[in-house]
């Protein structure tokens, strides 16, 4: 079942999607259909449907794959995020996702310069 925080931040997004979107949530609302918010790279909002099969962690966070849960559990659960911006206050867990935000948030694009950044070095130092 949808947890009730969820829900109202599911209809203050309602009018912001497409009529079918919209439909769809309505619908998912309906029926007590799980779903979760995932934001997608270019494309704005996206509202998955979970199937049955969900994995859950004891601080909350769901997944779809098993293996996703185990990653999260051995690498990210209760830990500081390893991989932090030099150039904004973002932070992550993952090398490539870090690459992501530098190529698409900060347009760093040369490779020599995003391993530099990612290892948190500054490369106008070397």
């Amino acid at each position: 079942m949808l947890h009730t925080s969820a829900a109202r931040n599911l209809l203050t997004v309602v009018g912001s999607v497409s009529t079918d979107a919209s439909e769809e949530i309505h619908y998912l609302l309906t029926t007590g259909e799980d779903i979760v918010y995932t934001a997608k790279r270019h494309s704005g909002r996206s509202w998955i449907l979970m199937g049955r099969a969900q994995y859950a962690c004891t601080c909350g966070k769901m997944y779809s794959q098993y293996r996703n849960l185990y990653r999260h559990q051995k690498q990210e659960c209760g830990k500081e995020p390893a991989f932090r911006c030099v150039h904004c206050d973002y932070k992550c867990f993952r090398r490539n996702v870090m690459f992501m935000h530098y190529k698409s948030r900060h347009h760093i694009f040369c490779k020599e310069t995003l391993k530099l950044l990612v290892s948190g070095k500054n490369p106008n130092e070397t």
